[in-house]
């Protein structure tokens, strides 16, 4: 070492882009499955299109952020990796949009090129390949290609394409990554999707990207292979669910619109109509309290599901501080490009707080005393009636003080 110098960097610093787990560690392959990163793919392809090109307009660049704060926890806590993250920093790479040509697709978008499955190093991505070890989805062969598409087009979905919050951080905004990279030429493409794709979900595309209904290709993704002469696909704007601000950026050019003062309604998001029929279901035992109590705080008591896509986002964009079950309706918030104050209760994931670490939000999570399930698939919790007043309480706390604190209405509005 006499020639070289070594520089030492803090271990929180270290952690943030090396994370020590297996799957980092993971570099062998089988024989009978090949796989290669969407990063790495990029490097064997000649017609590659990365998103930090100086002569590009769409620029998503490394991006790192320091440990955050954002967490309040109300109670014990349960799920210590969720709050817990939130006191490490991390960093993500520039986000890539590649045109793959003799591409092919199965199931829940597996995805695969030069006979190899291509993971994007996405929760989402994980779980389409474990089902096609577990038999589920096909890789492609010289026999069992049902169609292939000539037009250019773009991958449309993910293994989570049935679930409306996986649409709105995991699909739409990587479609939106396309669009901005494409410019115009994005409307002269066409979007795969699978036929059993909601209605709702297919109006989320039309709607936050302006796609006309004949732009769409549907295939059978439980028993077809299709193949694509040249096939677009987009980075997850996360890692582990650790997010990119580009979400943040896709999403407040379509807010602004609906936005002239400063956050000020108080809503309370509620689950009631998704339990009816009580299998596989996550049942609240305490919600006709939590509801009640939040009514009787000057809470709005909105059932999201039942509003029209613009009204959601003008709902959303509205308000200071929402609350409500862990759920892919509170992921909504991202239409507020504000911040907000957030309630949970019982999060059984860390979205909505790694969310809240590009938006500023200030998370209040309160998780269950008790849990159980039954033969029917459902899942039932239950809250201390106790704690679930202190939870409304250290919320209007944190409330009052953020509305002394920050500066007048006309500052937050759109220049």
């Amino acid at each position: 070492f006499e020639k070289e110098k070594i520089n030492f960097i803090e271990n929180e610093i270290y952690n943030a882009f090396v994370n020590s787990n297996m799957e980092e560690e993971n570099l062998s392959e089988k024989d009978a499955f090949k796989k290669i990163s969407f990063k790495a793919l990029s490097k064997e392809l000649n017609d590659v299109f990365i998103c930090v090109k100086e002569d590009t307009s769409c620029v998503s660049e490394n991006f790192y952020t320091a440990k955050s704060d954002n967490v309040c926890l109300i109670g014990g806590d349960l799920h210590s990796h969720i709050t817990n993250q939130t006191s490490v920093p991390y960093a993500l790479p520039t986000l890539d949009v590649l045109k793959l040509q003799d591409a092919y697709l199965s199931g829940h978008a597996c995805l695969w090129v030069n006979d190899k499955y291509v993971d994007f190093e996405s929760y989402l991505s994980s779980v389409a390949e474990q089902e096609h070890h577990g038999g589920f989805w096909k890789k492609p062969n010289g026999n069992n290609v049902a169609r292939v598409v000539e037009d250019e087009t773009i991958i449309g979905f993910s293994a989570g394409y049935g679930c409306y919050g996986h649409y709105i951080v995991d699909d739409l905004p990587r479609i939106g990554l396309i669009k901005k990279y494409l410019g115009d030429d994005f409307y002269g493409k066409k979007i795969i999707l699978p036929q059993k794709t909601p209605r709702w979900g297919v109006d989320l595309l039309k709607y936050f990207l302006n796609i006309e209904e004949t732009s769409f290709v549907f295939f059978n993704h439980e028993t077809e292979v299709v193949g694509f002469k040249n096939l677009f696909a987009a980075s997850y704007p996360h890692k582990n669910y650790k997010f990119h601000p580009f979400i943040k950026e896709f999403y407040d050019g379509i807010s602004k619109k609906f936005i002239s003062s400063k956050p000020f309604r108080r809503v309370c998001l509620s689950r009631k109509s998704w339990e009816t029929e009580k299998v596989n279901q996550r049942i609240f035992l305490e919600q006709d309290f939590f509801e009640e109590t939040a009514k009787s705080r000057g809470f709005d008591l909105i059932q999201p599901e039942k509003l029209k896509i613009e009204e959601q986002i003008e709902l959303m964009a509205q308000t200071s501080c929402q609350i409500g079950e862990h759920g892919s309706a509170q992921h909504a918030s991202v239409y507020n490009p504000f911040g907000m104050t957030i309630g949970t209760i019982n999060p059984l994931t860390e979205v909505q707080v790694n969310l809240g670490r590009i938006y500023n939000d200030r998370n209040f999570i309160c998780y269950a005393d008790h849990q159980y399930n039954d033969n029917k698939g459902n899942f039932y919790y239950s809250v201390n009636k106790e704690k679930l007043i202190r939870f409304f309480d250290e919320i209007e706390k944190y409330e009052e003080r953020k509305a002394n604190l920050v500066a007048p209405k006309e500052l937050f509005r759109f220049r």
